[in-house]
């Protein structure tokens, strides 16, 4: 969705990179716009798998227009009824969505933002930066929101090697081109598929749906820095994206 040049939610969207959950991290350029989102809560998204909705999308510039569901056929029926290639087509869906956005805006005016609620939390979850302090922190933390609620079954259940792989993963991407954050990422999914996290994470939640996988480690503090380290070790002479 990010790659788009126009992207669209609604409602029910539910914008996630859940992949600590089956012990892999967030991939498809997530290293590259986990990153530009504002303070630590690229790092927050990438850690707990949290869905972002329609109205912290915009606000977090993951979306470009907000719609109601029961607008989709007439954006198609106008956009059918547009004149293409007689100039800039993008300047055109443009348009239709603009305006289809400015009608459908009053109804999400009481729609949840809870990015936007628990932004200081966030901060403060993550204040240092050590995935050991915010596992702590976000375990330790005493509420009702399910928002919140679910970011800490998430990390609780989830892969504590990759809760470190992420850490790690957005803090060597920070300064990286889209073009060397697909790079670097490659090295990085062969890596997890060579060495086993991501097969027992996939076997656990998608083929045998125990939905319980047995980690490598037991907790993000016996994640070893040898093992961490060789995820980011490529293991060929020339990465299959060196060409890009």
């Amino acid at each position: 969705m990010n790659g788009c040049s126009h992207r669209v939610v609604t409602p029910t969207s539910r914008l996630a990179m859940p992949e600590v959950t089956i012990g892999l991290f967030p991939d498809v350029g997530a290293s590259y716009f986990l990153n530009r989102l504002p303070g630590k809560i690229g790092l927050f998204l990438g850690l707990t798998g949290s869905h972002v909705q329609a109205v912290d999308a915009l606000w977090l510039e993951l979306a470009d227009y907000a719609l109601q569901t029961d607008q989709r056929q007439s954006m198609l029926e106008q956009l059918l009824t547009q004149i293409w290639n007689q100039g800039d087509n993008k300047a055109v869906i443009t348009a239709v969505l603009s305006d289809l956005a400015v009608a459908a805006k009053p109804a999400f005016t009481e729609m949840a933002a809870p990015v936007q609620q628990h932004q200081v939390l966030i901060e403060s979850l993550l204040a240092d930066e050590s995935v050991t302090g915010f596992v702590d922190r976000l375990g330790a933390l005493s509420s009702d929101d399910p928002w919140l609620v679910r970011a800490q079954q998430t990390v609780s259940q989830g892969s504590p090697l990759s809760l470190c792989l992420i850490a790690e993963q957005l803090k060597r991407a920070r300064q990286l081109s889209l073009k060397a954050v697909f790079q670097f990422e490659m090295l990085l999914a062969a890596q997890c598929c060579r060495q086993g996290e991501f097969a027992e994470g996939v076997r656990a939640l998608l083929i045998d749906k125990d939905k319980a996988p047995k980690w490598r480690f037991a907790s993000v503090e016996s994640v070893t820095k040898d093992v961490l380290e060789s995820h980011f070790q490529p293991p060929w002479t020339v990465n299959p994206l060196a060409t890009l």
